[in-house]
């Protein structure tokens, strides 16, 4: 079984990086894309 991965635009704060922090302990893979630079 492969393992679920997700990519988030605009992460690097705020919803989306909480977006990215939930998936990431549900056991998904989360690539972040942010101008900011604070994807991470």
């Amino acid at each position: 079984m492969t393992k679920p991965v997700v990519l988030i635009v605009g992460g690097g704060s705020g919803i989306g990086a909480d977006a990215a922090k939930s998936l990431s302990n549900k056991g998904y893979d989360v690539a972040v894309m942010s101008s900011s630079g604070k994807g991470g």
